[in-house]
């Protein structure tokens, strides 16, 4: 939606694979879903302001079995070589920015600040046969600044 000074929106995008065949190895399903609201101001004429927020979440799914490269159809047919692994990641990011002249200092160019955490869990399941230490969640920030004229 939008006026001549002041625009607004909104997008939203669902994703889901699943995998019916599952092999002895590989990914076996996926999801994710995408959330971005943004806001614009044009007080006057070449000046403009915009804010933005988005969150991206996406989640993995994979299976398989640890080989000990003696034997592989005896270790497809142990259930305790049977490893899982979920993967869960979120994005959360922020953005503001100014573009515009200033006629009286001679300028034209602008200003961006944006801004993202990002975190990543690991879950893994093993069979009995296995030995499994959890894995840290991660974390990610980045703040940046551009200016340009």
């Amino acid at each position: 939606a939008g006026s001549e000074t002041l625009t607004a929106g909104f997008a939203a995008n669902w994703q889901r694979d699943e995998y019916a065949d599952q092999s002895a190895l590989g990914l076996t399903a996926t999801r994710g879903t995408t959330f971005t609201a943004d806001l614009g101001w044009t007080p006057r004429s070449g000046q403009h302001l915009d804010l933005w927020l988005s969150r991206d979440d996406y989640d993995s799914d994979q299976a398989g079995w640890s080989f000990r490269g003696t034997s592989l159809p005896a270790d497809l047919g142990d259930p305790g070589r049977r490893w899982e692994v979920a993967l869960r990641d979120r994005v959360d990011s922020a953005g503001l920015g100014w573009r515009g002249a200033l006629p009286a200092a001679g300028l034209d160019g602008g200003v961006d600040y944006v801004w993202s955490l990002g975190r990543s869990a690991v879950a893994t399941r093993t069979g009995t046969s296995l030995t499994n230490a959890p894995l840290p969640d991660t974390v990610s920030r980045i703040q940046r600044l551009d200016l340009y004229l």
